[in-house]
């Protein structure tokens, strides 16, 4: 059996709350972003895998990630996962496995996380349909388990 590369998984969030003062200093979004596609850089130069669980509505961040991607000679694969907003807030909020005030999303209450989230659902949609090769998954009711299951069988 060929033995897998080793896949990074890397949140660009985690790397940005352990700088001192991202939360007074804007500059620290970019920096971490920084600081992550190096390390996704080195890591797909080794061969590995990286995985980038990121919510981005920003195009050129993305072209950024598939340039990368690109000139280390690797496979870029774009995958929108979409939900029912209501049921997105929800699993955001879930997802507060960090102390409080330990990850961006915590400088917003429920209501304005939930209020971004259905931004950010309109803002997917319409980035969407301009990238022909972007793999939409929907995530709605799903468990994780199944959700995870998804999205392997739209890889394949």
């Amino acid at each position: 059996m060929q033995e897998r590369p080793l896949a990074l998984c890397l949140d660009i969030d985690a790397l940005r709350v352990q700088l001192g003062g991202w939360r007074e200093r804007n500059e620290s979004k970019q920096i971490a972003r920084s600081l992550g596609f190096a390390m996704a850089r080195r890591h797909l130069d080794c061969g590995h895998d990286v995985v980038l669980p990121q919510l981005t509505v920003r195009e050129d961040v993305v072209d950024d990630l598939e340039r990368l991607a690109t000139e280390a000679g690797a496979s870029f694969v774009e995958v929108m996962l979409f939900a029912d907003p209501g049921e997105l807030a929800a699993r955001v909020e879930l997802t507060r496995t960090t102390p409080a005030g330990q990850h961006p999303r915590d400088v917003f209450t429920p209501a304005e996380l939930a209020h971004q989230t259905q931004y950010a659902l309109g803002a997917l949609a319409e980035m969407a349909a301009r990238r022909p090769n972007v793999v939409v998954v929907d995530v709605s009711g799903m468990s994780l388990a199944r959700a995870s299951a998804a999205v392997a069988a739209a890889l394949t």
